[in-house]
């Protein structure tokens, strides 16, 4: 019978299994041996390694092969009953026990986001609708909804993201083509403040980067700026 890729996945797990075992029992008889003698690392002395009953006398001298082959060990010697271990070294025993433990639970790897840019809008008109809490741009080209429910019952109301969008709307400043065509007038983050019923200047600064988070989602070249204090909303026009 012809073995599959998934058999064969199955077969290094399973062996993968059974080696993790093994590098456990020498981890714990390096460390155990480097606790009651000082001079164990310096002076490369032996430590036993006994019989494992979970694999055979085949399989672990041929992992103490590979292990000498990848100088993890420095090299061992066969008894009749036991091998004899000669310069262990912890940190890349470690090591082989991870790359085998990512064998049998391979880690997930992580998908890249593809990150796709908005479609810009070219703004010819804009209009905020203090009725229904939305910007209409270009006579209904595309609406960005300021609304909230409240506790789900349907019952829309005047969040303070939009109360702050209300207050900078007529001082707005309006730029095409390079030149200004509505000159704005800033509003102080006090004014903002009072105005919206935020608590603090940190809860205005806060609403006012998902604000501009929001325009950037959807394609608008329009931004609220702020200097020294004072927030001018801007509206580039195509």
């Amino acid at each position: 019978m012809t073995m599959t890729m998934h058999d064969d996945q199955i077969k290094n797990r399973q062996e993968s299994v059974k080696k993790i075992e093994f590098i456990n029992d020498l981890i714990r008889k390096t460390e155990l041996a480097g606790e009651n003698d000082p001079e164990f690392y310096s002076k490369r002395r032996k430590i036993i390694v006994d019989f494992f009953p979970t694999s055979s006398w085949r399989e672990q001298k041929e992992w103490l092969k590979d292990l000498k082959k990848k100088k993890i060990i420095g090299n061992f010697e066969e008894a009749k009953d036991c091998f004899y271990l000669v310069g262990p070294i912890k940190l890349l025993l470690y090591g082989e026990r991870q790359r085998l433990l990512d064998i049998v639970n391979p880690p997930q790897k992580q998908k890249k986001e593809v990150e796709t840019a908005p479609q810009k809008i070219a703004i010819k008109n804009v209009r905020l609708d203090e009725t229904n809490y939305l910007l209409e741009i270009n006579k209904g080209e595309k609406f960005v909804s300021f609304k909230s429910k409240k506790s789900g019952a349907g019952l829309e109301k005047e969040t303070k993201v939009f109360k702050i969008l209300f207050h900078l709307w007529d001082f707005r400043q309006e730029v095409k083509s390079g030149g200004i065509t509505l000159k704005g007038n800033p509003v102080s983050l006090n004014n903002l403040k009072r105005g919206s019923g935020c608590p603090s200047d940190e809860a205005v600064y806060q609403h006012i980067k998902r604000i501009n988070k929001l325009f950037e989602t959807k394609g608008l070249s329009i931004k609220i700026e702020g200097e020294n204090g004072k927030y001018t909303l801007i509206i580039y026009k195509s």
